[in-house]
């Protein structure tokens, strides 16, 4: 009898109700899976209260050890390390606890396919991904979990600066033990990443049956825990007046079709992470973007009322919530201390462009200037082409990573099939993600230039209409050959500077006058309180070599400080050139 079978007999023998129309096979696409032999409407399984693994059994056993110790659910994981590595039986209340879950056990898989634990030529499959880039970090958090409660226990076991391990050490000498046959010390590292991940796979949200305990406490449900995830898979959990866990699925499951749980809408890269599986053509599928900005600048952003930071509630499902809804951010709920945010502001996307507002806020907020209303054209469109960049960035981080290739490795490994399968399928995801994304911006961008057309103006198109200009440069010059004009921004400086001097003298270009009079009113604004600088002092002699006193130096920095920080910069071929746009306040969803 395999460890299967067994499990199944054993549960059978302690009451777990499970229906009799199904059974469990193991494929090789899915691993085990609970198939129904007849339609069946209404499938239902229940679980007796003393089959379920919480807490209460690992507080209880390392109570001399976890004091006043919040770190519950690590003292949960030790605990089932401790189960499967341990040759010790551990008595609770007077029940060997170890021979009541021994079956459960011993039927948990060897390993999880997380990427936590694949080799490093698998790992090389993931370069340039969120994954990939963030490993040791993970693997680092994972470890300081391990070490916050092993440290003052009195266990003696092997300790690591992962810091300092290359990506080969690493897998030799941690996460190639994990699926290994090699025997574990219960407190080893290596012994508590295979419980980390058990759980990560497996574990369900305490409050299913106890909704007064703290939010992050896990339980396990063996049996109901072989239930593959399907994200469209209508289900019920309920605990009963009887002291029994209750999964119910709501509609008809056809013969010879899988019976399966729902975890929630979760997207590849966490199923990845977390379970080691992603799914093709996923709905939930999203893609994280994490932006690091100065501890400064995020306090400044906190106290705007535009804009609210995200935290990761925000992103949160839980799939056995009663409402089954997310949590719903609240001013009480909202962290607001800059220092939460040390590591980066994180944002999830997905192809929708409604996923990019938050982004498009927090870019307009980034790029306004001081008393200027983040909805304004130029703040807008300045704010999507930083998103663009942003994510053009992301987008060749996936498609052109660092070389590394199996050469840099000490050892080449087998790549397994699977593994293979699922980097592809999560790779080749958050590239239609980012391109997608990247198209959205660019038609909400070419969408407002459009609608706003009379609001913007480049300085070709400034040019064309102002047919005099040169000659009025010229006469700005004394008639002598002007300096060479390189660029737009050049250009733009050079026909603020003369139309501030000389005024049009034709009606054609009198459409662009409100540029003139933008400047105006900014020079108004600025003028008492901006002394005349060493980089106003250069441009000047720049663009006046031999010297000119009809022209300040003064009027000159401020002519290039408006068109450095008062236009919007618009990508041109290879450039970026400056477009002078009217303060329209933009209103679109």
């Amino acid at each position: 009898m395999d460890h299967l079978e067994y499990l199944l007999k054993f549960a059978n023998e302690i009451g777990v109700v499970i229906p009799q129309n199904v059974e469990f096979r193991d494929t090789k696409e899915k691993g085990i899976c609970c198939i129904a032999t007849t339609d069946i409407d209404g499938a239902l399984f229940k679980l007796p209260r003393e089959f379920i693994i919480t807490k209460d059994l690992s507080n209880t056993h390392f109570k001399d050890f976890i004091g006043s110790s919040k770190h519950h659910n690590t003292w949960f994981k030790l605990f089932l390390s401790k189960l499967k590595f341990s040759d010790e039986a551990i008595v609770i209340d007077g029940v060997d606890v170890t021979q009541r879950f021994r079956p459960y056990i011993n039927a948990l898989p060897k390993q999880v396919d997380s990427p936590l634990i694949w080799n490093p030529s698998e790992l090389l499959l993931l370069n340039g991904t969120n994954i990939y880039r963030s490993l040791n970090e993970k693997l680092q958090s994972i470890y300081d979990e391990w070490w916050n409660v092993i440290k003052d226990s009195g266990f003696k076991t092997e300790t690591y600066d992962i810091s300092q391990l290359s990506i080969d050490e690493i897998y030799r000498e941690i996460t190639s033990k994990v699926s290994s046959d090699v025997q574990l010390n219960f407190d080893s590292f290596p012994a508590f990443l295979w419980a980390h991940l058990i759980c990560t796979s497996r574990a369900f949200p305490e409050r299913v049956i106890n909704p007064s305990c703290e939010e992050h406490n896990i339980i396990l449900l063996p049996v109901l825990d072989l239930l593959n995830h399907e994200n469209r898979s209508k289900i019920q959990w309920s605990y009963s007046a009887e002291k029994e866990f209750v999964f119910e699925k709501l509609d008809v499951v056809k013969k010879g079709n899988e019976i399966c749980n729902n975890y929630g809408a979760k997207g590849n890269e966490e199923l990845l992470w977390g379970y080691g599986f992603v799914i093709e053509q996923n709905q939930f599928d999203n893609l994280a973007l994490k932006l690091k900005l100065p501890i400064p600048v995020v306090e400044r952003l906190l106290h705007e009322q535009e804009i609210r930071l995200p935290t990761f509630k925000d992103y949160t499902t839980y799939a056995f919530d009663v409402s089954n809804k997310a949590q719903i951010p609240t001013e009480e709920n909202q962290l607001s201390n800059a220092s939460d945010y040390e590591d980066g502001i994180l944002y999830f996307i997905n192809s929708e462009i409604v996923s990019l507002k938050p982004l498009i806020e927090l870019f307009a907020q980034l790029n306004k200037n001081a008393q200027e209303d983040p909805k304004t054209l130029r703040c807008q469109l300045t704010s999507l082409q930083s998103l663009k960049n942003a994510l053009q960035h992301k987008l060749l981080l996936i498609t052109n990573p660092q070389a590394e290739t199996t050469r840099d490795l000490e050892n080449h490994h087998e790549v397994n099939s699977y593994r293979r399968y699922c980097a592809e399928v999560y790779k080749t995801s958050q590239i239609d993600i980012l391109r997608q994304s990247i198209n959205n911006v660019k038609r909400l961008q070419k969408q407002i230039l459009s609608e706003y057309k009379p609001s913007v103006a480049s300085i070709k198109n400034i040019i064309k209409r102002d047919k005099t200009f040169y000659d009025d440069l010229a006469q700005l010059y004394g008639n002598k050959e002007p300096i060479a004009l390189t660029d737009e921004f050049d250009l733009s400086i050079a026909w603020l500077m003369v139309r501030n001097y000389i005024p049009f003298s034709s009606e054609e270009p009198k459409k662009y006058e409100w540029v003139i009079q933008m400047f105006k009113n900014y020079m108004e604004t600025h003028n008492s309180s901006c002394e005349l600088t060493e980089a106003g002092t250069t441009l000047h002699s720049s663009f006046f070599p031999s010297g000119n006193d009809d022209v300040s130096p003064k009027v000159l920095e401020h002519i290039s400080n408006f068109v450095n920080y008062e236009t919007f910069l618009m990508e041109s071929g290879d450039d970026a050139v400056p477009v002078f746009t009217q303060p329209a306040t933009l209103e679109y969803d």
